[in-house]
């Protein structure tokens, strides 16, 4: 077979699979395709191709001090203003009422992945503490992978601003964790390997031109995706481990627990120091730690999500969990099993909730905020411990 021949035969490959992508996606909605559609979590709900339509058009962008924020966005599921805030579901306030301002942080759970404006955690517990008489306008600071001490930060930014919250609600868990496994060192940030590589990019010339004509390939070569996938594919059938390159991964189970260790640590030590800005600025905290399919057995948990089978960071989502029994001295609920044996129903992925999840957390974040502060529960001014 002549060259001119293979290259003939590879163009009529790649032209053929090109017109089978293009009417797979013509016949079907914006989002269908997205493997999120089909998870229990999301089972019968028409609103969801529009959301991970909206999803995928999300820009990230580099805020200094605290890493990466989704930009603005204007959709019918999703909105983000221009400082990066998504949307809450508030009610309308008179220019001169003064509503309990609370202020929600975390991750991607609390922005919403996974949910529509008013099916957030923070639009969930505006509407559950207003209809509990509580006169409260809720903002949801929380941003994909941030971790606590993000959140600080980020409030630090907003206190120099002069906004100024009457409650601050901490959500977080998972991304503590999940940093502390990529690195292998606890309370730091996820993806710092791969912002390193782009602030000082030390690649030589030929692995910038090798990752110039990978990149290309994979944007516009179906051929390639396809042998791509597939040699993935096999990988991780022969070892399920390979799709997982953390450095926890290849850690043992007493350097496992060495590290939860550590994070519990930093946790503390960055809420030690939340507690002395809501002295200093007259605020309250609650703090909570999320619930996760990480945190007990799921026996479909394969199906829903490929982390499954990395049982290191399972293993260390648990022991981290457990090392963090419910505090109301200092304001601090761990739900991390809040939806034992309703994971099915309830969870996305293995962080994400569907929108009656979110719900449930708010209602928890209420009881909480009223077993700690009793009959001025729905006040302003500081409560939390010195």
């Amino acid at each position: 077979m002549s060259g001119l021949t293979v290259v003939f035969m590879l163009l009529l490959i790649e032209g053929v699979l090109h017109l089978l992508a293009f009417a797979v996606h013509a016949t079907r909605p914006r989002g269908a395709d997205d493997p999120l559609l089909h998870r229990p979590g999301f089972a019968g709900r028409a609103w969801v191709p529009g959301y991970l339509a909206e999803f995928e058009h999300l820009d990230e962008r580099f805020v200094p001090f605290v890493d990466w924020q989704y930009g603005e966005f204007h959709g019918e599921a999703i909105n983000i203003d221009a400082e990066g805030v998504r949307a809450t579901d508030n009610p309308e306030f008179a220019p001169g009422d003064r509503p309990l301002e609370v202020f929600v942080f975390g991750g991607s759970t609390v922005w919403g992945t996974g949910s529509r404006d008013r099916g957030t955690i923070p639009s969930a517990l505006s509407r559950a503490l207003n209809a509990a008489d509580c006169r409260a306008r809720v903002t949801n600071y929380g941003q994909s992978a941030w971790t606590s001490l993000q959140g600080i930060v980020r409030l630090t930014l907003l206190l120099r601003e002069g906004k100024h919250p009457d409650l601050v609600i901490v959500y977080d868990g998972v991304n503590d964790v999940y940093g502390a496994y990529q690195s292998g060192v606890p309370g730091t940030n996820q993806n710092v390997a791969d912002m390193e590589a782009i602030l000082h990019d030390r690649r030589s010339s030929f692995e910038h031109f090798r990752h110039g004509v990978s990149g290309l390939l994979r944007e516009h070569s179906m051929i390639y995706r396809t042998v791509r996938g597939g040699a993935d594919l096999a990988r991780a059938a022969i070892d399920p481990h390979t799709r997982f390159q953390e450095t926890g991964s290849s850690m043992s189970r007493a350097d496992l627990e060495m590290l939860s260790e550590g994070i519990v640590a930093e946790y503390w030590r960055n809420q030690d120091l939340l507690d002395r800005l809501a002295i200093s600025y007259g605020f309250r905290v609650l703090r909570f730690w999320q619930p996760s399919a990480y945190a007990q057995s799921w026996q479909g948990a394969a199906a829903v999500d490929p982390r499954a089978t990395d049982t290191a960071l399972r293993d260390l989502y648990r022991s981290t969990s457990t090392r963090l029994p419910d505090d109301p001295a200092r304001r601090f609920s761990n739900l991390s099993q809040l939806f034992a044996g309703r994971e099915d129903s309830v969870f996305v992925d293995f962080v994400h909730i569907s929108e009656e999840g979110n719900a449930e957390v708010a209602a928890k974040m209420v009881e909480a905020l009223r077993g700690v502060d009793g009959e001025g529960w729905c006040g302003g001014g500081s409560k939390s411990p010195h």
